[in-house]
């Protein structure tokens, strides 16, 4: 049996793969197209030359999707078994269109990705002092000032209310529900 699995050799000519999935084939192939259709006009089909370059990166992109295709989707998405962290074969939504909240919908969908989060609304808040601006009697804070301070609400501040999940207990989880925030 140890001399079976010593003398076990790749075969060079039988890949295994179809003839649309070696290189080779595929080369010779778009080289004979590109000489038919340049004809005398373009003779150059050596290694060297650019668009050779370009035509054998397009090949192995191809030959790459190809082979990927190929594969069952088994094999794809399983992950290697030795591996012990968290499951993360697929990226999520927020990493793949990540940007920032603009609307309050977008606020209320950032929300409700929250573990134990069931739904959120928020209201706008139009009755909040504005305190950040200087007394109008302080001479120093007038000084500072570029414009007269006549804010009479701060654009962005809301009330947010949340449900929270049935079984989502926040004696149990306050502590993992601030920090995921």
């Amino acid at each position: 049996m140890a001399d079976d699995l010593t003398n076990k050799t790749i075969s060079k000519n039988n890949t295994g793969f179809p003839d649309y999935l070696d290189f080779n084939k595929l080369r010779s192939a778009a080289i004979q197209y590109l000489g038919n259709l340049s004809g005398k006009i373009w003779t150059d089909h050596n290694v060297h030359d650019p668009g050779i370059t370009i035509l054998e990166s397009l090949i192995y992109a191809l030959l790459d999707l190809g082979y990927r295709t190929n594969l069952p989707t088994t094999d794809l998405f399983t992950r290697d078994p030795s591996d012990p962290s968290k499951d993360n074969n697929f990226f999520t939504p927020a990493e793949i269109l990540g940007n920032n909240p603009l609307t309050i919908t977008d606020y209320r969908k950032l929300l409700v990705d929250i573990t134990g989060v069931k739904n959120a609304w928020l209201d706008i808040d139009q009755a909040s002092p504005v305190v950040f601006c200087p007394d109008n009697n302080d001479p120093a804070g007038a000084a500072n000032r570029q414009d007269p301070c006549d804010c009479e609400v701060l654009n962005g501040l809301y009330h947010v209310y949340i449900q929270l999940e049935k079984e989502f207990s926040t004696t149990k989880h306050k502590k993992e529900f601030v920090l995921n925030w």
